[in-house]
């Protein structure tokens, strides 16, 4: 035991936390409530695209803002091809990782399942050790790892609870070849919950990396920007035009950032753990 405990504390003592490069602005976007984040976003890229036009209005005449409608025109419609490929890309990217991060969560709880249910084939000294290491992990991934994971201060270090209930399965005398094979399978399930959730640590610090942001912010920028320099007969359906066309980018951008954040404010609750914890209590687990 002197030997096990010292090998577990030096690998948490090793383990780092996972981290990566943010844009300070995406997370505080990230974490606002999602009818706040959508109305500063739209709100403001609305307001930049009426004073720019206003100013463009101001600095060029009519006349040579009409000049540029043709050239700008076959520009502007080969820039928005651009834009809606790149854009549709990351859309279908966060929503894939966001897919795969809630499907590995219940991979995760199965396992749990399993592995309580397998532990009815061991003596009850043996099976209760295990529930109540099944239960604190559970109790753990709920009070402890989500909070964690929705401030994007998730630690991948190993999992102290796990190493305690693959310890009970290693010390185990097996009595036949059916335990033999019980406590195989429960170790092969242990290493996929230990796979699911350094997937789920992983994925709560970000889907998308900081160079993709900064095209994906810059590239809406430029869309917004582009009709400045165009001239319409009438302005106000010019206007109008822009405020729709930034009301659909805005909110593509707004849902390619809460997806990218799968545990963040609004984002995935820990259900199914919490109901994993639940049903032990009711078998008296």
């Amino acid at each position: 035991d002197g030997i096990r405990d010292k090998l577990v504390t030096g690998v948490q003592t090793c383990a780092l936390p996972i981290s990566t490069p943010h844009m300070s602005v995406i997370l505080w976007f990230n974490d606002l409530p999602l009818w706040q984040a959508g109305l500063i976003l739209t709100g403001g890229a609305l307001l930049l695209s009426l004073l720019g036009t206003a100013a463009a209005r101001t600095l060029f005449p009519d006349r040579e803002v009409d000049l540029t409608n043709v050239i700008g025109g076959f520009k502007y419609m080969f820039l928005s091809q651009v834009y809606a490929g790149f854009i549709g890309f990351l859309l279908f990217g966060v929503y894939d990782a966001y897919d795969e991060v809630r499907a590995n969560i219940v991979n995760e709880v199965n396992a749990l399942t399993s592995l309580q249910q397998l532990a009815a084939s061991f003596p009850e000294q043996t099976r209760e050790q295990l529930r109540l290491g099944l239960n604190g992990y559970a109790r753990e991934v709920v009070e402890t790892e989500w909070p964690q994971m929705r401030a994007r201060r998730a630690n991948a270090g190993t999992a102290a609870t796990l190493d305690d209930i693959e310890y009970v399965y290693g010390s185990l005398e097996v009595a036949s070849k059916k335990q033999a094979e019980i406590v195989k399978l429960s170790r092969e399930l242990i290493t996929e919950i230990r796979n699911d959730r350094g997937e789920r640590l992983m994925r709560s610090l970000g889907s998308l990396p900081y160079l993709l942001w900064l095209v994906a912010l810059l590239a809406t920028t430029v869309a917004i920007a582009f009709p400045w320099v165009f001239g319409a007969a009438n302005v106000n359906a010019a206007v109008g035009m822009s405020m729709l066309s930034i009301l659909l980018m805005t909110s593509v951008v707004l849902v390619i950032l809460k997806l990218s954040y799968p545990f963040g404010t609004g984002g995935i609750d820990p259900t199914p753990f919490a109901a994993f914890q639940a049903g032990l209590a009711g078998r008296g687990g």
